[in-house]
């Protein structure tokens, strides 16, 4: 038995640190190796060609289509590579993404986890064809090392160790099972049992004599609760609890008619500041040069909220310019700048830290930092957080900001 318990723990840890890797998980991660490879390489050679094109499919089709990539449900290389032949990057789509397609073939039932994960890295990034394009992008370059963190996070979750145990469960099971023929086996099986039954029963009775003690007690906190409610109610209405009903009643009548003489004073002193108010209103009609001073009140009021007025902002144009469509008051989903007016044709503007925004920017900072900011530090993909050291400045014409001075950053 000690010898099978053995067995049992050195197959659990064997397969923890060696955990093979099944077909479709490979599949989906080249598929998201892929999707991340098309964004940056599409993200950049639109940067470089503003005017072009293949530009204008990037914002319109492939950004909004593969800048968010889920790993766990990642776009599909037939998906993918229709996307970008029919939006002006026909060679990437049907030659370079065919190469990391391929790596597919690889596959092999032995892989383990770090076994796949170079298989797939070391395919995409030592093939001579894709190297070329690696070398003269250098976005593509930086995305390594996070394309083998992510790989390797996503086949270390908590899934795969569950159904490792799930499969250590049938094992155990087998190995008690083909022990049952035995006697002395069934007996050291029965007394773990019974003990167990035991305890079960043990704290069944523990609970129940604790639930009755407690029920107890809100009952008695109950009657208690009734009594001061009572004693309340004969404070209030100064009923002494001997009183027969006839006398009750009159206390009643009494209490009543004292309330509606108060109403009635009341109702005499609000006719009284109703007069007054009357008078007032009068004199406000015929004073026109307190109207004017109102009037200049609520128009200095006015300019105070404008200069206090704040926008949220998506990524800025790569002339660096804020459309004003893309200007919200409440909705911070997806911006990525605030903008605080301080007339109504000149504002400041700074980095907005939301977590989506950070990873958005620092994945293509062509397009969200570069148009607006000067880095005061070279880019850090891992950042955390953009710090704004100096505000910038933009100035409005017709329907858009144009960044005049653009602000100062570093990556936290």
């Amino acid at each position: 038995m000690n010898l099978r318990l053995i067995f049992i723990i050195l197959f659990f840890g064997n397969n923890l640190f060696s955990q093979s890797v099944n077909k479709d998980d490979f599949n989906r991660l080249v598929d998201y190796c892929a999707c991340n490879i098309a964004y940056s390489y599409t993200s950049q050679f639109a940067a470089k060609n503003l005017d072009s094109k293949e530009n204008k499919s990037f914002e319109e089709s492939i950004s909004p289509a593969i800048e968010n990539c889920d790993i766990k449900n990642p776009i599909s290389f037939i998906e993918l590579s229709e996307l970008l032949q029919n939006n002006n990057y026909e060679s990437f789509g049907s030659e370079e993404l065919v190469i990391i397609n391929d790596l597919k073939k690889e596959f092999n039932t032995s892989f383990t986890n770090d076994e796949a994960v170079k298989s797939i890295i070391n395919g995409i990034y030592t093939n001579k064809n894709l190297k070329k394009i690696i070398d003269a992008y250098s976005g593509l370059k930086d995305l390594k090392e996070r394309l083998r963190s992510e790989l390797n996070d996503f086949l270390f979750d908590e899934t795969s160790i569950k159904e490792q145990s799930n499969e250590i469960e049938a094992n155990r099971d087998e190995i008690y099972s083909s022990n049952s023929q035995t006697p002395i086996k069934k007996q050291s099986l029965i007394w773990p049992s019974l003990i167990l039954f035991s305890l079960v029963i043990i704290l069944l009775v523990y609970f129940y004599s604790r639930f009755n003690k407690r029920i107890k007690k809100l009952t008695d906190s109950h009657a208690n609760v009734n009594d001061k409610l009572n004693e309340v109610r004969e404070i209030v209405f100064d009923v002494p609890k001997n009183t027969d009903k006839s006398s009750s009643e009159n206390f009643r009548s009494n209490h009543y008619d004292n309330e509606i003489l108060k109403l009635d004073d009341q109702i005499f002193k609000l006719k009284n500041k109703i007069d007054d108010l009357e008078q007032k209103k009068e004199l406000v009609k015929e004073d026109n040069t307190d109207k004017k001073e109102v009037v200049f009140e609520l128009n200095t009021k006015k300019a105070d909220s404008l200069e206090s007025q704040i926008y949220y902002a998506t990524k800025p144009t790569q002339k660096g310019e804020f459309l004003n469509s893309s200007l919200s008051e409440n909705e911070k989903n997806s911006k990525c700048y605030i903008l605080t007016l301080i007339s109504e044709n000149q504002a400041s503007f700074e980095f907005f830290n939301f977590e989506d925004s950070v990873l958005k920017a620092t994945n293509s900072p062509e397009r969200f930092i570069y148009p607006a900011c000067n880095p005061t530090e070279s880019l850090n993909q891992y950042a955390k957080k953009i710090i704004t050291i100096k505000n910038g400045k933009a100035e409005k014409r017709e329907d858009k900001w144009i960044v005049t001075e653009k602000a100062d950053i570093a990556y936290e």
